[in-house]
């Protein structure tokens, strides 16, 4: 899955600080072990030494193998239970000084063998989702919390449409297409005045399909394009420019208000190599705005609008403003 490097790193290091714990705990509770029945450290010396000796005897090759292997294993299993035995008569568990992993399948490494373990795609959608929050007020922007009685229900003389059923099929769109997200699913764009729930219906698609296990990137044009502009400017110096190619390799990409940021030949040009390149990779891209097709065109140029019409399903909203609604 497309995840940002920064979520890669912070799984791979909150994996390795579980190995870790789990490594130091169980190096305490054998000094606890030691202090109550010391015999425990003479049987461990006679596991290892088990253990060294099947080693020896598959390199020798000894023509009595099979029969000094059985042997040690014997051997092995009645110093494990005579070690069982000492822990518990002292007070213990038998498996106090075991190294009890958080993921017993892959022993908190995050993989088993060459697969990715499922311990590492949970950790990897947790981080990215409180990511998302963080990013965004993301808290209660689902599906569920969508309310569709601000709408109002009558028809629009201009539009000539039922403003509340127009929403409701809005809102059908959204959830079939975070129920159904692929990487092939098609790209929106969201278009409206603010306040009609477009930051909220693309946040409930971005919770569903982090839930799906897919990496979503979810940034206003505006923090998104200051970041890439800095990155281009201090690159030479520290080589760092990871935005644009993070924002490239995300599964989905969901860029919000766009129009708000401060307009420069630099940001225009950004925009349309954002767009150009989820376009060219097949990737899918949710781009929120309150501008309206000219706008859009007077703003980021005849380019930029024919990738968007060309490519992207269009999202209408209409209205009133809710939150003007909900302060009444």
């Amino acid at each position: 899955m497309g995840y940002p490097k920064e979520i890669h790193k912070k799984a791979f290091d909150e994996l390795e600080a579980r190995r870790r714990r789990a490594n130091e705990t169980a190096q305490r509770h054998r000094q606890e072990v030691l202090q109550k029945a010391p015999e425990v450290a003479v049987i461990d010396r006679q596991l290892s030494a088990t253990a060294l000796s099947v080693a020896r005897a598959v390199l020798d090759e000894n023509e009595h193998i099979e029969e000094l292997i059985k042997g040690l294993r014997l051997k092995n299993l009645d110093l494990q239970k005579r070690r069982a035995a000492l822990l518990t008569q002292a007070g213990f568990p038998a498996d106090y000084t075991d190294i009890h992993y958080t993921c017993s399948r892959c022993q908190d490494r995050g993989y088993v063998g060459s697969r990715m373990c499922e311990c590492l795609h949970s950790l990897q959608r947790q981080l990215a989702h409180a990511a998302l929050c963080e990013q965004s007020a993301m808290t209660g922007c689902k599906f569920s919390t969508f309310q569709l009685q601000f709408y109002p229900d009558e028809i629009d003389s201009r539009l000539r449409v039922n403003l509340r059923r127009h929403m409701e099929e809005v809102l059908v769109y959204c959830q079939n297409y975070a129920s159904g997200f692929s990487l092939s699913s098609p790209s929106v764009l969201m278009q409206g005045k603010t306040g009609l729930g477009k930051t909220h219906l693309s946040l409930a698609i971005a919770s569903d399909v982090l839930e799906k296990g897919f990496g979503v990137i979810y940034m206003s044009a505006q923090n998104l394009l200051s970041k890439i502009e800095r990155e281009r400017f201090s690159r030479e110096q520290n080589g760092d420019f990871d935005t644009f190619s993070m924002i490239c390799d995300a599964d989905l990409l969901i860029l919000d208000d766009l129009g708000a940021e401060f307009s420069t030949q630099f940001t225009v040009s950004a925009i349309y190599n954002i767009i150009n390149s989820r376009i060219l990779s097949g990737k899918p891209t949710i781009i929120n705005t309150n501008l309206t097709l000219s706008e859009l065109k007077d703003r980021y140029t005849e380019r930029v609008i024919s990738r968007l019409m060309g490519t992207y399903d269009v999202l209408s909203f209409y209205g009133i403003d809710i939150r003007q609604l909900k302060r009444r």
